[in-house]
């Protein structure tokens, strides 16, 4: 008695399709697994017996020898209990379907019901590749799902009913996938806030452009309530990059189920492997949870020097390469840090409202801890500094931030048009002078030049222009004073 069954597993940030087949042979019973299965798998074999008795069906009192083809790739999940049941099943039992376009993935628990799964949508995407167009899955895991056109989802809860519609001939389809909630945003409103419209201004452009941002100041002046409101106003993950940041938290037995972006917050405690990956196994670090999101780090300086180090690469590349134990894996990490740090140890230096207490010395030997290197990496630096008194109305009220992200949305959108179109933003002739000056001025490296020109660009589509102008030149310029943190020593 033989049967083949699809199911898949993931390898990397992809799905691998594999076939199971099951062959039921005269001898003493015993169950094995071949093709290289994880411990997790050989444990499904307790799990797959209880559930087929649980179900009302006869578990076979013979040799089962199921092989995981391709033999060479290691399997691993315990999202293989379903199409193992179904392999032994299929080879007792006459089913009226052909089960070739049939992909199954599902945990079963002892009673027979079949458990959601972590890394549904690689699996999903593997299947529709191979052109495998029915898919069986558990149905707590069609809310995290895409629509694919010409793929039918079958959401199961117990086995035992499965394998009715299986005798049958006709499995129940999903009647349609609701679009993946765009959930409640971090709390907070940028309306809430009072005489920071320059910050706000200078974070809007950043969600734009996708621009690092460094927030310096005194203690209490609003720069982490400020970067944790950030989120509110970044548009919604498109449906592909959706793809990808489910793709990436499924690596680590996570379910990304929203369409907000990732906004990564580690403790200044973080080791580098926690924070650009690695471990035995290589799994995805906060960079690359952070992927097409953000990654906060609050009060950057606290954090350790060779952790800050490893970030620089992966800024520039948008990527991270780990190596282990002659096994290597890639994994994207195109995220825009937002950073807050005290200008000196004590918090107030440049502060107009409380004198600093610490010497030149100290405050130099505070902001070596932040390298050129790591600092050259930032496109826009905002200085913030405490109310010289608390007025309960004092200051302009901040703009929401429902109404922010909507400006944030037109003008991603303006940026895309331009860069279908192939049309490259020109300079205004009587701002080319500007921007010579301020290279000389500002002593700025390629890369900051670069950065300038960039944020400029983006200042330029909010002022619906389109070309940049000297006034944008200068606002983008006023966002990258890298010497201010020095005045005075």
């Amino acid at each position: 008695m033989y049967s083949k069954i699809n199911s898949a597993v993931v390898s990397g940030m992809k799905g691998e399709v594999i076939e199971i087949e099951t062959q039921i042979s005269n001898g003493l019973p015993y169950h094995i697994i071949v093709g290289l299965p994880s411990q997790t798998i050989r444990e499904s074999k307790d799990r797959v017996k209880s559930a087929i008795r649980e179900s009302g069906f006869k578990f076979p009192d013979q040799k089962i020898t199921q092989n995981l083809y391709p033999a060479h790739l290691k399997k691993e999940g315990a999202h293989l209990d379903l199409p193992l049941s179904i392999g032994i099943l299929a080879s007792i039992l006459d089913f009226n379907l052909k089960l070739d376009t049939y992909g199954f993935i599902g945990e079963l628990s002892l009673e027979g019901e079949i458990k959601p799964v972590s890394g549904s949508v690689a699996l999903v995407e593997a299947f529709a590749k191979k052109g495998i167009n029915h898919i069986v899955l558990p149905a707590s895991n069609l809310k995290e799902l895409i629509t694919i056109e010409g793929v039918s989802y079958h959401p199961v809860n117990q086995l035992g009913d499965l394998i009715k519609e299986l005798i049958e001939g006709s499995l129940e389809t999903a009647s349609g996938l609701g679009a993946v909630a765009d959930a409640p945003r971090a709390q907070g409103n940028y309306n809430e806030t009072r005489g920071l419209n320059h910050v706000i201004r200078a974070l809007t452009i950043s969600a734009a452009g996708g621009f690092n941002t460094l927030l310096v100041g005194p203690p209490g002046c609003g720069k982490t309530m400020l970067a944790e409101r950030f989120q509110t106003i970044l548009p919604s993950l498109t449906e592909t990059e959706y793809v990808e940041v489910s793709k990436l938290y499924a690596l680590t037995g996570e379910a990304y189920m929203n369409r907000h972006r990732p906004f990564r917050m580690p403790h200044h405690s973080i080791s580098i492997t926690g924070m650009i990956g690695g471990t035995s196994a290589l799994l995805p670090g906060e960079i690359s949870k952070a992927h097409r999101g953000v990654l906060f780090l609050d009060e950057i300086l606290e954090y350790k020097n060779p952790v800050l180090q490893a970030l620089r690469e992966p800024i520039s590349s948008g990527k991270i390469q780990l190596t282990k134990n002659f096994k290597n894996a890639s994994y994207p990490c195109e995220f825009t840090m937002i950073a807050t740090m005290n200008p000196c140890p004590c918090g107030f230096h440049l502060s107009k409202y409380k004198a600093c207490t610490c010497n030149s010395y100290e405050i130099k030997r505070y902001l070596n801890k932040m390298s050129g290197a790591l600092l050259d990496r930032f496109h826009m630096i905002v200085y913030l500094d405490r109310a010289g008194q608390f007025v309960e109305n004092k200051g302009t009220r901040g703009k929401d931030s429902i109404e922010l992200r909507k400006d944030v949305e037109d003008v991603c959108k303006r940026i895309l048009k331009f860069r279908d179109d192939n049309t490259p933003m020109q300079i205004e002739v009587d701002a080319i002078p500007v921007l010579q000056q301020l290279y000389a001025t500002k002593n700025l490296s390629m890369r900051g030049a670069k950065q300038l020109l960039s944020v400029a660009e983006v200042i330029a589509h909010f002022n619906a222009s389109d070309t940049i102008d000297k006034s944008a030149l200068y606002e983008a310029a006023s966002y990258h004073n890298l010497s201010r943190l020095k005045e005075g020593l």
